[in-house]
């Protein structure tokens, strides 16, 4: 697999969407920003193989009250070589939760990743 780089791998408007199990007052925000995301994620070698761009990822996860990441999947894929890859960087990283009220709170959130050579 192929670390990202500028070379390799762009990933463009990685953002992420609510679906709100309740109101919040903050949103939850990922630690390191959008950038720590992409390092994480690694280009696999297959989807460069095979001539494999353009593609979208989707993935959806809760995000808990303690900023983690749970039951993170994928809700759609142009081609299921990149959801390992997505699930795995997904266990690295950690959100500061949203707040209701001056409370954290659960939150469930839909994230796509696109993928280009």
């Amino acid at each position: 697999m192929f670390k990202n780089n500028n070379k390799v791998l762009i990933i463009i408007g990685c953002f992420l969407v609510p679906l709100m199990l309740q109101a919040t007052s903050t949103l939850p925000k990922l630690k390191g920003g959008i950038d720590n995301l992409k390092v994480l994620i690694e280009f696999p070698m297959d989807a460069f193989d095979n001539h494999l761009q353009d593609d979208l990822v989707e993935v959806e996860f809760f995000i808990e009250v303690d900023g983690s990441i749970t039951n993170p999947r994928i809700v759609s894929e142009s081609h299921a070589i990149y959801n390992q890859t997505i699930i795995k960087a997904l266990k690295d990283i950690k959100f500061e939760p949203a707040t209701s009220n001056g409370s954290p709170v659960r939150v469930l959130y839909r994230m796509p990743i696109y993928f280009k050579i």
